[in-house]
């Protein structure tokens, strides 16, 4: 076990703990410790940035179109594969992609080698850019050119809002409190099956 603890500025502090297993897939588990006084938080997981060339995906969760805590009632369960340049052709670029209540994700390359994460009701996305450069573009030229596929992995993500008029915000049972504590877990590997030689 390889115990990391982050602390930011404002005495926040994050656990996080990696156990490698037998079979050499690791489980991640991740504690915030909420603190008086923080606002709350958009997201609690992790990001990996992988290589582009691993730019297929299948999930079981809710499928197919993205998803969210507050957006997901008309998506059903079951296992769905797509790519991670699909776009969604907002006028804006703004968050997307999010799959809710994935149990199991797979990213792999046209020669099969991959990696695949598993959990219970996780929020998994596979995006070809990170949420900073999604943020960061007010028109779509204006994204950068496409050399990583970004992953994240997440217990927690508040949800969208917008339900009433484009400008409303999240209603509060879908957002997460900075003040509160909150823990992930999940397993992350190579997926072995198709990568034995």
């Amino acid at each position: 076990m390889c115990p990391l603890l982050y602390t930011n500025t404002n005495k926040v502090n994050v656990d996080v703990k990696y156990l490698v297993k037998e079979d050499g897939l690791i489980e991640i588990t991740g504690e915030y410790f909420g603190t008086e006084g923080i606002p709350n938080i958009p997201e609690f997981g992790m990001m990996f940035i992988l290589k582009s060339d691993l730019d297929k995906v299948l999930w079981y969760g809710r499928g197919p179109s993205d998803n969210y805590t507050d957006r997901k009632d008309g998506c059903k369960i079951g296992i769905y594969e797509g790519c991670v340049n699909d776009l969604v052709p907002y006028l804006r670029p703004q968050e997307y992609g999010n799959k809710s209540d994935v149990r199991y994700a797979k990213v792999f390359s046209d020669n099969g080698f991959g990696l695949i994460f598993e959990g219970e009701n996780l929020n998994f996305s596979a995006l070809p850019y990170t949420p900073h450069e999604i943020e960061n573009a007010a028109h779509s030229f204006e994204l950068p050119p496409v050399y990583h596929t970004i992953i994240r992995v997440s217990q927690e993500q508040m949800g969208v809002g917008g339900d009433d008029t484009w400008g409303a915000p999240v209603h509060e049972e879908f957002t997460i409190s900075g003040e509160e504590n909150h823990k992930f877990k999940f397993i992350f590997g190579v997926d072995l099956e198709k990568n034995q030689g």
